[in-house]
């Protein structure tokens, strides 16, 4: 019942914990869709060094849909992107997955 409780920043902060540093340097995260803004700049702030998604977000995707944080160099870090990894089925199952919590 959060706005900020998103995935991603659920993950990071348990990784952050479980590291016992500020960065993961070294760690590649894999989503099933995009992340928003607020989401990539907590990846950006903790430097990941990869980013694997499988669905655009058009609507709030900011790693190369709406905006593209990822790679801008006026940044102090930039993440590598490998976007629409199994796209179709990540698809399938947001939307599946959305249709059960409206219902539900």
């Amino acid at each position: 019942q959060s706005a900020l409780a998103h995935a991603e920043l659920l993950a990071l902060q348990q990784a952050l914990s479980q590291v016992g540093d500020r960065y993961l340097s070294t760690a590649e995260v894999y989503v099933t869709l995009e992340p928003c803004a607020m989401c990539t700049g907590a990846l950006l702030l903790t430097r990941v060094r990869r980013l694997v998604f499988a669905a655009r977000d058009p609507k709030a995707g900011a790693c190369g849909s709406l905006y593209n944080l990822c790679v801008d160099p006026r940044l102090n870090h930039e993440i590598e992107v490998t976007p629409d990894v199994l796209a179709e089925e990540a698809g399938v199952l947001l939307q599946s997955f959305f249709q059960r919590r409206r219902s539900g």
